[in-house]
């Protein structure tokens, strides 16, 4: 039975096919069917660190997420564990939900039942804002930041949850941890939610692409897409060179490659291609072009890049400590 890299399930079931095949905690399980508890040993959600910007309202109080500014406020973002062809399918997150201070989000879901599903976004309501807060205990984050781990387990995934100032990185359901962090693994939920509530994000893509010269791969592929690009001039070469590293990706930004991209992935993601065209990203795992009469072969990965990101593709958070 082939196994799920986007089931929200495979992140607490150990099976034996499927682990280190998907993003996971090991084997430090935490129970999918706890909460969050108020009454943690994280503390107070209405005490403020004094490196924070945040406002305490509400009847009870709670730590305002949205204070109307454009920096990053929350980050809950799944990394790390699993076997993965090329690091470009993680190194912002497995799943993630980024959440800036004017309540405008971007997410990439932890249950979608097919392979790269379109990153979302959209703004949160204020009412959704709160829960969302007081689900996290937003405001407890300063008290529970470093990281924590598991005895005993091997190629998990971490967990990272930022205010984007203090950063609580909870590896493999971190059983040494403190209840406020392994609590966090249960809202994980909220991602999907969210997702789910938005509007597929509509901006550039990142690409990573492995060439072999001369046809030493044996894959089948289509023409490559984009003949404005030589694939060679974005490609490291998969004879030579060692396996691409996070930050390694390419930004496509031209509105018509994007949209060519954009269709390519809808078209494998749902299995809408022509007769004869084999599915290579449920054959392969990724998209195979053909380029130089059908010598050289091209394997792509892509993904949607955000707003967010660095140089290199990459949105760093504070370090864990």
């Amino acid at each position: 039975m082939a196994c799920s890299s986007r089931s929200f399930l495979s992140l607490f079931l150990l099976a034996s096919g499927c682990l280190g095949d998907a993003p996971g905690v090991g084997t430090g399980i935490p129970d999918p069917t706890s909460s969050s508890d108020s009454g943690s040993e994280t503390g107070s959600s209405d005490t403020l660190d004094p490196d924070s910007t945040s406002a305490t309202t509400g009847e009870e109080g709670f730590t305002e997420i949205c204070d109307g500014s454009e920096r990053l406020r929350l980050a809950m973002v799944l990394g790390g564990g699993g076997l993965v062809a090329n690091e470009l399918e993680r190194e912002i997150g497995f799943y993630y939900l980024y959440v800036l201070g004017t309540c405008e989000y971007f997410a990439l879901p932890a249950d979608a039942d097919f392979e790269w599903p379109d990153a979302h976004t959209g703004v949160i309501d204020p009412a959704t804002a709160e829960e969302l807060s007081r689900a996290l205990d937003y405001g407890g984050l300063a008290e529970i930041a470093g990281s924590w781990g598991s005895e005993g387990v091997s190629d998990g995934s971490t967990l990272l949850v930022s205010d984007g100032v203090h950063t609580m990185a909870c590896y493999a359901g971190c059983e040494q941890g403190p209840e406020g962090a392994r609590a966090l693994w249960s809202e994980l939920s909220w991602i999907d939610m969210l997702w789910a509530e938005g509007e597929a994000y509509a901006g550039p893509l990142r690409v990573s692409v492995i060439g072999w010269a001369d046809s030493t791969l044996n894959e089948l592929g289509e023409p490559w897409p984009l003949p404005a690009i030589d694939p060679w001039s974005i490609a490291i070469d998969g004879n030579v060179d060692p396996a691409p590293e996070a930050g390694q990706g390419v930004l496509i930004d031209d509105e018509g490659q994007v949209a060519t991209l954009r269709e390519l992935r809808r078209q494998y993601r749902e299995d809408d291609l022509p007769p004869g065209v084999p599915n290579a990203l449920e054959v392969y795992g990724h998209l195979t072009f053909e380029a130089a009469g059908g010598q050289d072969i091209f394997q792509v990965w892509m993904r949607d890049s955000l707003p967010l990101e660095d140089e290199m593709g990459l949105i760093p958070l504070p370090p864990a400590e």
